[in-house]
């Protein structure tokens, strides 16, 4: 089920930037230092990554955080912003 807080398009972007960078899931995981789990469920709109792990993953794979951010996407909740990668 998708988080009710999802930006439209962020999962296609994430999963599109990590292949086209080369890497697997557990690739991009040892290189970012974001648990694998939580890669899995940010490609398939399970969870929101916050921005420190937006960020994370953008060094991971080469781009900038803005590159995988859709055009259009919306400011994110308060609850997005809480802090490094903390249950909500």
């Amino acid at each position: 089920m998708p988080s009710r807080s999802a930006i439209p398009g962020l999962a296609a972007r994430l999963l599109a930037a990590r292949e086209a960078a080369g890497l697997t899931m557990q690739a991009a995981a040892d290189r970012s230092a974001v648990h694998l789990v939580s890669i899995a469920r940010f490609e398939k709109a399970r969870r929101v990554p916050t921005i420190a792990t937006l960020c994370k993953l953008a060094n991971a794979y080469g781009v900038t955080p803005g590159d995988l951010l859709p055009a259009s996407a919306p400011l994110a909740e308060s609850d997005n912003l809480r802090g490094p990668d903390r249950p909500g």
